[in-house]
């Protein structure tokens, strides 16, 4: 397989031109993740880790109520530290489960809490907290950034261990 940056950005230009004018079945289906939450001057940095963190806890749950509590999670002042992974790692565990609970974004709270700590804590030690950085470490290659994924940080990232098994 080879890869082609280049017409993966041509792609990604076509989607992006279509989405807002989707037609047919597609016309008027709104994808629960598409609405940002509602925060004053939110930066790209806080964007991608609102993205990266939540959808590490997708799985057997409706899409609407975790996007919902993602939202509500990162709009309240008090509770939008946990998508901070420099936050994450000088707060406990308990701290943790118990922020993640309050809006009901961890569904399972143990098992959430130590995905979404490990992710962070990775992210810290591999990336210095950011998710880009790993995409300019590997070009913005998908292909490579998925091989990567898979045989260099699986056990550090859970959530790649999730998207390889959807691939």
């Amino acid at each position: 397989m080879q890869t082609n940056p280049e017409r993966t950005r041509k792609i990604i230009k076509i989607l992006l031109d279509w989405y807002p004018k989707r037609t047919g079945v597609f016309a008027g289906a709104e994808l629960p993740e598409a609405k940002p939450p509602d925060v004053q001057g939110i930066s790209d940095y806080e964007r991608i880790m609102f993205y990266t963190l939540t959808v590490s806890i997708d799985y057997q749950r409706s899409a609407k109520t975790l996007w919902d509590a993602a939202r509500k999670t990162m709009e309240d002042e008090k509770t939008r530290w946990v998508f901070y992974p420099k936050s994450v790692s000088e707060k406990t565990l308990e701290e943790l489960i118990h922020t993640l609970s309050q809006y009901k974004l961890s569904k399972k709270q143990n098992k959430d809490a130590k995905i979404w700590r490990t992710i962070c804590l990775s992210l810290l030690e591999l990336f210095e907290g950011d998710p880009r950085k790993l995409f300019e470490k590997y070009d913005y290659d998908a292909l490579q950034i998925f091989n990567a994924m898979r045989s260099q940080y699986g056990k550090k990232i859970p959530i790649s261990c999730w998207l390889i098994r959807h691939f």
